[in-house]
């Protein structure tokens, strides 16, 4: 079944990017590094993989897959999470089920998910997410839009996807690096996948903990052999961490 309807996601553009900008601003007093990750088609979809013998991992011709291309981290610490958001492709229209998942890139591990709608207790939906950041002249378009935190702990906070630590399908260890995946199910006016060319692309942003920063007193010391050679350096940092350094004589 073909893709497509010719109507897109693209009007929301503006209503995404003052969504970027305000989960930015929201976070710019808290001395934190952000790192804007990108999305893009995860797997051949199946009429041209059938043709050319490619894998695609077992996926259908009923959705959309999209994933994050660079692997990433994500430490215990609380100024290490994710900010996951862009178009709800269910209440655009486009899909009739959007999901999140977070995956241990080395296995592709599922290992924890967030959905457009729920039916359980302990089941995470992002709908209705985007209001959290978005309020006054910024909220139009915001019921179609979504704002998904993820860290090691959510604390109670609400629209909070929580990565356990553990090993692969259960969770994912400290040291494991881990990706961001991306389905949206049946366009309804198709009855099949929605057409990669007609969504806005799911986004990631990745805030940690600035690095410590090390100023050296003097750019150049000299001294006569064997005389040693005194060094003098600052290191200053936001959050509290341990500092090791190394010299290297030629």
């Amino acid at each position: 079944m073909v893709r497509g309807t010719g109507p897109t996601e693209f009007d929301l553009g503006p209503a995404v990017e003052r969504l970027r900008q305000a989960i930015l601003e929201s976070y710019s007093n808290s001395n934190l590094s952000a790192q804007e990750l990108t999305s893009s088609q995860w797997v051949m979809e199946s009429p041209l993989a059938l043709q050319t013998m490619t894998n695609t991992l077992g996926d259908s011709s009923d959705a959309a897959y999209l994933l994050t291309e660079q692997p990433f981290k994500l430490s215990g610490s609380s100024d290490d999470f994710l900010i996951i958001y862009g178009v709800n492709h269910q209440s655009s229209g486009k899909a009739v089920y959007h999901n999140i998942s977070m995956y241990q890139s080395y296995k592709y591990c599922g290992i924890a998910n967030a959905y457009d709608h729920c039916y359980s207790p302990d089941c995470v939906t992002f709908a209705g997410s985007a209001g959290d950041y978005l309020s006054g002249g910024n909220a139009k378009d915001a019921d179609k839009l979504y704002a998904l935190k993820v860290a090691r702990n959510c604390n109670g906070e609400t629209y909070c996807l929580e990565v356990p630590t553990a090993g692969c399908g259960e969770g994912t260890e400290l040291d494991d690096e881990v990706l961001v995946g991306f389905r949206a199910y049946i366009d309804p006016n198709t009855n099949t996948g929605p057409a990669y060319t007609e969504l806005l692309l799911d986004r990631v942003i990745h805030f940690t903990a600035q690095p410590p920063s090390l100023e050296l007193e003097y750019k150049t010391v000299e001294s006569d052999y064997p005389k040693p050679a005194e060094v003098s350096f600052y290191v200053s940092s936001t959050t509290a961490c341990d500092v090791s350094w190394e010299a290297k004589v030629e």
